[in-house]
């Protein structure tokens, strides 16, 4: 059995997408026949049931401090490398990717390094700390983690074209860069009977900044008062009691609900409940120049529910807009307002938005996904059955 280092700086298992991600991804590795050495944060959760997951969480953080925390987590699993050999070594983040490259140039085994690259810190810490915006010292430094790891990364993984073009801007060989999409369990969802319970919009996933949530809370009352937006995610610092004020100030607060996250296995429930699914991505840098892949727009496809999302790069890379998604320019209330009021308004298109999507998902299945990253492995010469010693 191959052994795989698999190292992300999130807290598995744990509400967020990436979590859910991260743990089908797994799925898929186990299946394989690969044995697993997975490093995160805490679990947030009730880990599963994975003989060949051997699961190495950071213990206590040396500080409340971001940086601090992601220096300290990047030493944990230097630590793990150098205790175990690996067949690879499977980073999502630049945290571990750099010190595991040092590593491996300064005369560490010539372990291949795969990068999963889902975002890059120089782009997204700002936005959710906008002090390093004035700190341009900082984030030269960050850069610099990121443009080295492009460069030596074996295989630099993206979640989306946008992503992909990204990363070669930063100094990555293009034939070293690969696109694999999020993945979504079809199984989990089956297109939902009917029109959801009243005119709900929903938002399901996290409340950062660049989701656009002030979009949709700006055109909310623009829309009829029957209206009604469910917010579901976690909602860290501080942004629930901001969406909360901001929603008093529109005059929406009773139409506007902030729930606390589902679970993966509620999720098609409450997918079920919305007439309506929206994505308002913001036209932010992290979203028109890094690029994504929002697990909550797979879930709404394969639930089979009419979406109406930011017409941003990565959303146009999936979607077509008018047959599967209703897109809309990002930043712009009115805009938003007009076009929820189309699609609430018009039964037959949300129709045929929700059976194009479901049709479009079929393309994102998990099977599909697990067999792009064992091709990606495959490259590297990694399979089910390499010499991988498992330490």
């Amino acid at each position: 059995m191959s052994r795989i280092l698999y190292a992300s700086f999130d807290a598995v298992p744990a509400p967020k997408g990436a979590s859910r991600h991260i743990c089908a991804l797994l799925e898929g590795l186990v299946e394989a026949g690969h044995g697993v050495d997975l490093a995160t944060l805490p679990a947030r959760g009730p880990w599963p049931a994975w003989p060949a997951v051997r699961h190495w969480p950071l213990g206590e953080a040396p500080s409340p401090n971001l940086l601090a925390r992601a220096d300290a987590f990047g030493a944990h699993v230097l630590a793990l490398a150098q205790a175990s050999s690996h067949a690879l070594w499977h980073v999502r983040d630049v945290w571990q990717g750099v010190p595991l490259a040092l590593w491996r140039a300064q005369g560490g085994p010539a372990t291949p390094l795969v990068w999963e690259v889902n975002g890059l810190p120089s782009i997204e810490l700002p936005v959710h700390l906008p002090g390093l915006a004035n700190q341009p010292a900082l984030l030269a430094r960050l850069r610099a983690l990121e443009t080295h790891l492009a460069r030596a990364a074996d295989r630099l993984v993206a979640v989306s074209p946008v992503t992909a073009r990204c990363l070669v801007d930063l100094g990555a060989p293009p034939e070293r860069v690969r696109v694999v999409p999020n993945g979504v369990d079809l199984s989990a969802f089956s297109p939902v009977e009917g029109d959801g319970d009243g005119p709900e919009l929903l938002y399901l996933g996290t409340l950062a900044p660049w989701q656009g949530l002030d979009t949709l809370l700006a055109a909310l009352p623009r829309l009829s008062p029957a209206v009604r937006l469910r917010v579901v995610g976690p909602a860290g610092r501080g942004l629930g009691p901001r969406l909360r004020a901001r929603a008093a100030r529109l005059g929406v607060a009773g139409r506007v609900l902030l729930a606390p996250p589902v679970a993966p296995a509620d999720v098609p429930a409450a997918l079920a409940r919305a007439r309506v699914c929206v994505a308002p991505l913001d036209g932010s840098a992290r979203n028109v120049v890094q690029g994504c892949c929002p697990l909550k727009l797979l879930e709404y496809a394969a639930a089979g529910r009419p979406i109406v999302a930011s017409a941003v790069p990565p959303v146009e890379s999936l979607f077509r807009h008018g047959e599967d998604a209703w897109l809309v320019p990002p930043d712009d209330p009115v805009a938003w307002a007009a076009a929820l009021e189309a699609v609430l308004g018009d039964a037959s298109l949300r129709a045929r938005l929700g059976a194009g999507a479901r049709a479009l998902a079929a393309g994102w299945g998990w099977p599909g996904v697990h067999a792009a990253w064992r091709a990606v492995y495959a490259e590297l010469g990694v399979t089910a059955s390499a010499a991988g010693r498992t330490g």
